[in-house]
């Protein structure tokens, strides 16, 4: 993905992720599929979601999302607080 494709999809991910959270009471441990409707996280290839839990954990680096890293899981899926 080139740079400026990467910013569109950092940027539709701003849009779509935070409703998501906002359903989610503070403190609770969450990991990347749960900030997605359910019918887009099945309907996309592994390749796709891979790449969206790149992007959430970027977000979460640059503190642009409501979430704090915990770790992973015991199968190697990164984990999320909500802050």
């Amino acid at each position: 993905m080139d740079s400026h494709s990467t910013e569109t999809a950092l940027n539709e991910l701003i849009e779509m992720v935070p409703p998501q959270i906002e359903l989610l009471p503070k403190g609770t441990a969450i990991r990347t599929k749960h900030l997605f409707e359910p019918y887009f996280w099945l309907g996309s290839t592994k390749g796709v979601r891979l790449e969206l839990g790149h992007l959430v954990a970027d977000l979460v680096r640059q503190n642009r999302l409501p979430l704090a890293s915990i770790g992973k899981a015991s199968n190697n899926h990164q984990q999320y607080i909500v802050i």
